[in-house]
């Protein structure tokens, strides 16, 4: 009688153990087929509905990144067209994507890893925000090493 509260203790943790929680967490991984193509695939396991809807942009569609203390920062013209998912939050930006050349980009939720630049040294000119990174690359870029080098060269990302 006495290992009683233990044993029910045993069992509460157990099954509290394996209830299942909401995750605040993005996964994203690639497959290489046997010919050569690749394969993106993505999850928002966020615990909540983002509501996206799919979100196509027409080559030529006019940006402006957002600066330092939320002035306008960085124009640019959309040089390839792009679809992707937006969330409810924020219709505008691709949350997920792929560019009329094939280059596909994922944003995902990675706290405690991603950094950005000091707000207070952005150039406006220069300046897009964190979640405006993918309509960026994907209006811009045609490869992966163009999108670093954009990402390198062409913007400031401060917040």
């Amino acid at each position: 009688m006495q290992n009683l509260p233990k044993s029910l203790a045993a069992v509460a943790a157990a099954f509290a153990l394996n209830l299942p929680t909401p995750a605040v967490a993005c996964t994203a991984f690639q497959l290489k087929s046997n010919d050569g193509a690749q394969i993106y695939f993505r999850s928002m396991e966020f615990g909540y509905p983002f509501n996206s809807k799919v979100l196509v942009v027409p080559r030529g569609t006019d940006f402006t990144g957002t600066g330092p203390g939320g002035k306008p920062g960085k124009k640019w013209t959309a040089t390839y067209g792009f679809v992707g998912l937006n969330v409810a939050i924020a219709p505008t930006v691709v949350a997920d994507g792929q560019n009329e050349k094939g280059l596909a980009i994922g944003m995902l939720y990675l706290p405690g890893f991603a950094q950005n630049l000091d707000p207070e040294a952005a150039p406006a000119d220069k300046s897009i925000g964190s979640w405006e990174v993918l309509n960026y690359l994907l209006a811009n870029c045609s490869s992966v090493d163009q999108a670093v080098s954009a990402l390198q060269n062409d913007v400031y990302v401060a917040q």
